[in-house]
């Protein structure tokens, strides 16, 4: 059901065996989406999540079936066995047209619409039950409403005069926040734009200290050709740049929590903005080093080191007779060696050249890369800040207009009550006292009875 929350809506669900809200898998569901949700829990006992266009977001779908599902535990706990499923009807309707058995049941299987119906399956199997489910369910919903009004009204009657004055200036000054609802959200703007710009500078900052560090590290190393080497020394790099990832991003998340705090100072925080806080989704990319192709034509070095090489093993040959080496070496004359010790020289030199070279080659590229990741870093800090405020900032203010109607709603209430309250005598005001409680005791043993009727039509 993807219809605003309508009273039409939630009178059709009063006769509805199962209610499915269909979501897709580009966001968790939103506090508007959990409310409406909230409001269904009210009058239909059964209720499931479908979370489409998996294919969309392969990377990602997992994670957002999983957060709903977190979502509806915490927020309405009593959905908590409620099916959370992500399907795809692109890959079902391509398993269609597969004609092997076994890979379009496969297909069929990662499409999530099997998982589905099984669990359709299971829900309306109970369906002869569900009119009277729903209404214990509507019972519940208005019994316990009234049990909280109650409450309410008994905690007032024990209240001392103190409190009561203290509710009238906490209404006076929700009625000035709400008189200046534009100008906090002009500061929530700035707010949020000087947090992340913070965290920017000093991502930018701990970054540049980071690559100076790993660029030192390689101009003193000596050895980096061998592949073992390269691979320990890459591995270390990443490691440590994940560590200041993390680092990073929790002081930003703390920031962005001290924030919210400060904002809601004067009404209480709500459990949705909690909830958003807490689970904030961390990058999931890793970092990973470019490879630079070794140029394969001709180089001019290398033939230097095989003409430098062989010029040298020529000379050797030609200063053995001034070194007092006899005519003959090994029974060869010392003239015939001149050829050996060319080639000689010739390998030595270029293997000393190549290992030099490479040496170099991979340090100059190992020097290119660390500037790049660290660029690289603060750009994902970046995308991950801005993906987080983007999808908080709404719900912030959003949440804090509907918590300060709340607030302002329930405190006139209250003090509605209160006034009542002191126009009683002392004894005509424990009497009242009294039949509060009597009343509260018998709402709950109610409660208590649905609930036993409910379990027993959900596991007959």
């Amino acid at each position: 059901m993807t219809a605003p929350p309508s009273v039409l809506n939630l009178r059709i669900l009063e006769a509805a065996a199962i209610a499915t809200f269909v979501t897709d898998a580009g966001a968790l569901l939103s506090s508007a989406e959990i409310e409406y949700l909230e409001q269904c829990s009210t009058r239909v006992e059964t209720i499931g999540v479908v979370v489409t266009k998996t294919d969309l977001y392969p990377s990602s779908w997992r994670e957002v079936v999983a957060g709903n599902a977190a979502l509806l535990s915490a927020r309405i706990p009593r959905l908590a066995p409620s099916f959370v499923i992500g399907v795809s009807t692109v890959i079902a309707n391509a398993a269609n047209s597969v004609p092997d058995p076994s890979k379009r049941e496969e297909l069929l299987s990662a499409s999530g619409l099997p998982g589905l119906l099984k669990s359709l399956k299971q829900d309306l199997a109970r369906a002869g039950a569900a009119p009277t489910a729903n209404a214990l369910r509507i019972a519940r919903t208005a019994l316990d409403t009234h049990r909280t009004s109650l409450l309410t009204r008994l905690a007032i009657a024990n209240a001392p005069a103190e409190a009561r004055a203290e509710m009238v200036t906490q209404r006076q000054r929700l009625s000035e926040l709400k008189e200046q609802q534009q100008r906090w959200t002009l500061d929530l703007e700035r707010d949020l734009g000087e947090l992340r710009a913070g965290v920017m500078r000093k991502a930018a900052s701990e970054l540049d200290g980071w690559a100076t560090q790993w660029r030192n590290r390689i101009q003193a190393m000596r050895t980096l050709r061998m592949g073992r080497i390269t691979q320990q020394f890459t591995s270390d790099v990443f490691a440590e740049l994940l560590v200041l990832r993390a680092e990073l991003i929790d002081e930003a998340e703390e920031q962005l929590g001290q924030l919210l705090h400060g904002l809601f100072r004067e009404i209480p925080l709500p459990d949705v903005l909690n909830e958003l806080l807490s689970r904030g989704e961390r990058p999931a990319d890793t970092p990973h080093m470019g490879s630079e192709k070794h140029h394969t034509g001709f180089d001019p070095t290398v033939a230097m080191s095989f003409v430098m090489g062989s010029t040298m093993g020529r000379s050797v040959a030609g200063i053995l007779p001034a070194l007092g080496v006899g005519a003959t070496v090994l029974g060869l004359p010392v003239a015939a060696l001149t050829v050996p010790f060319a080639v000689a020289g010739a390998g030595g030199w270029f293997a000393v050249n190549r290992f030099y070279r490479q040496n170099m080659l991979e340090k100059s590229r190992l020097l290119a890369e660390i500037p790049k990741l660290a660029q690289a870093e603060r750009a994902t800090i970046g995308d991950y800040l801005d993906s987080r405020l983007r999808r908080l900032k709404p719900e912030i203010v959003v949440t804090y207009r509907a918590q300060l109607q709340e607030s302002s709603t329930r405190l006139q209430q209250l003090i509605q009550e209160s006034q009542a309250q002191e126009q009683l005598s002392a004894r005509a005001s424990e009497q009242r006292i009294d039949a509060l409680k009597h009343e509260v005791a018998v709402v709950e043993k109610q409660l208590e009875d649905i609930d036993a009727s409910l379990a027993k039509l959900r596991h007959p």
